[in-house]
């Protein structure tokens, strides 16, 4: 995909478990910050007019748009089932442009067949490779360090004795991980002590929207868990922008944004770059092909131990893209949701106001600011946020003012 093709930007969010993410059907909306002049976003999700006004003012995005009201389970069956919008994006595609989805799941490759467009990937591959059986099963082949644990659990009998082995060879904690879930909403961590533990797992497994998981041994000593991020074509591996530090919250480290630089030394990042690429080249080799980020963690002792795989787009790619389009490369870049419960019942232009003095203005881009996006999830408390700053201090003076706001 080349920086000058013209793409159909439809960022659905098809996976049937990601139902229980919160706000997960105004997810499409991200787009909105990458999309270029020549592209065309599609969304089905009402925008609110004044972060249109917003993005073309402030940001300096333009980017043509279609909006489908169909019927569906997500955007891209919404696109399907419209007519008018999907013959507009056939008059599209037969002058060159691209398919561009966040995942490849069935419905997006029954959009890319509606549309007489290739996409790069398929869903059986993200399926697998972006597992977590997938990934241990991978990872281990390439010789990097992934967490004592066991894959490829398809029943609570099963995981049930994995737990009991991993307590048994002395795991004090270990953490269950269903082998489809995001942003840990299939994780649970237990200790050994916990007489309950048993009842917790099943409890947990029985709610999995795929049966199937892996369990590991807890690690404690995290310094920092950072991920890099690939795209992998027929040609081979391309890296991206990265390695990144992801902001992980609460006992079950759930993701919360992210930073780039990251807080590592120059060893441990070119360490997690060379390892990186083994993992994208291993990959690369089984018939992945595709976007594709993993995470790690580092402990005290500067160990790099990798724990999954996104096969899509990740949480950077918003923020990275964005960075990247208003040539800001070498600018501290953090992504961080910002959420309270008075943002609910905000107007986009009352944090406009709130945030006025602190706001990114693509006309004096060198000084940085703050990106507001993805404002559909205002009704559910949150908004994203990109923070572009010459350095740390600056950041961090930034993401305090969001905060006290």
């Amino acid at each position: 995909m080349t920086s000058q093709s013209v793409r159909i930007v439809a960022h659905s969010m098809s996976r049937p478990d990601w139902e229980s993410i919160s706000g997960i059907g105004h997810y499409e909306q991200r787009a909105g910050v990458v999309v270029r002049e020549q592209d065309w976003l599609v969304v089905s999700t009402d925008v609110e007019p004044g972060y249109l006004d917003y993005r073309r003012d402030l940001l300096g995005l333009r980017s043509r748009a279609l909006q489908t009201k169909a019927p569906g389970a997500n955007l891209a069956q919404r696109i399907i089932n419209d007519d008018t919008v999907l013959g507009k994006l056939r008059e599209v595609v037969a002058s060159g442009a691209l398919l561009d989805t966040f995942i490849v799941g069935p419905d997006e490759e029954r959009l890319a067949e509606s549309l007489g467009v290739n996409l790069l990937g398929s869903a059986s591959s993200s399926h697998y490779f972006g597992s977590k059986t997938g990934f241990r099963a991978v990872a281990q082949k390439t010789g990097v360090s992934v967490a004592p644990g066991i894959e490829g659990l398809q029943n609570l009998s099963e995981l049930l004795l994995a737990c009991d082995q991993l307590f048994d060879t002395g795991s004090e904690r270990i953490v269950v991980k269903g082998d489809q879930g995001a942003s840990s909403t299939e994780n649970l961590v237990l200790s050994k002590n916990d007489l309950d533990w048993k009842n917790k797992v099943q409890s947990l497994f029985q709610s999995f929207h795929v049966k199937s998981c892996v369990v590991e041994s807890w690690i404690d000593d995290v310094t920092v868990s950072p991920s890099i991020h690939f795209i992998i074509l027929d040609s081979g591996v391309v890296p991206l922008m990265g390695p990144w530090q992801q902001v992980l919250v609460g006992e079950n480290r759930e993701y919360a944004g992210i930073m780039h630089p990251p807080k590592l030394t120059l060893d441990v990042q070119e360490k997690l770059r060379m390892q990186g690429f083994y993992l994208a080249s291993k990959y690369f080799a089984e018939g992945y092909r595709g976007y594709v980020g993993y995470d790690a963690i580092v402990r005290e002792n500067s160990d790099i131990v990798w724990v999954e795989c996104n096969a899509r787009k990740g949480g950077p790619y918003y923020p990275m893209r964005f960075a990247e389009n208003m040539g800001l490369e070498g600018q501290v870049v953090w992504g961080m949701d910002l959420c309270h419960e008075q943002i609910r019942t905000m107007r986009f232009s009352q944090l406009l106001e709130a945030f006025g003095d602190i706001l990114f203005d693509e006309q004096i881009r060198d000084q940085g600011g703050v990106v507001l996006y993805n404002p559909g999830l205002m009704e559910i408390g949150k908004i994203q946020t990109i923070i572009i700053a010459s350095d740390d201090q600056r950041a961090q003076y930034l993401w305090r003012r969001l905060r006290a706001v």
